[in-house]
């Protein structure tokens, strides 16, 4: 069970760190970050989560405000899983009665 935690905490981390370089790259490059490559990827593999995101948000959210949403979401997802880990982590160390 722990090795599916981190496993997925992983994915919640790397995703993260995706938004994290999509969102230097929408500060720095402004009006041409549509004809950068590693935004245009960056764009690609979050696309998914945004799609989930967007069944998930009511329709108030605009659109391009849903990888910030998605960003806090991710955050939040990374917290649960962390105290999960610990919680598998602590458990598997306590001594048994």
């Amino acid at each position: 069970m722990l090795a599916i935690v981190r496993t997925l905490k992983g994915g919640v981390e790397f995703l993260a760190m995706v938004y994290l370089g999509q969102a230097i790259i929408f500060l720095v490059s402004a009006a041409a970050r549509e004809r950068n490559f590693a935004f245009r990827l960056f764009k690609r593999v979050t696309q998914p989560v945004d799609r989930l995101v967007r069944c998930v948000t009511p329709r108030f959210i605009l659109d391009r405000h849903l990888p910030f949403v998605s960003f806090i979401l991710l955050a939040l997802l990374w917290v649960a899983l962390t105290a999960w880990k610990i919680k598998l982590v602590l458990f598997a160390s306590s001594p048994t009665a």
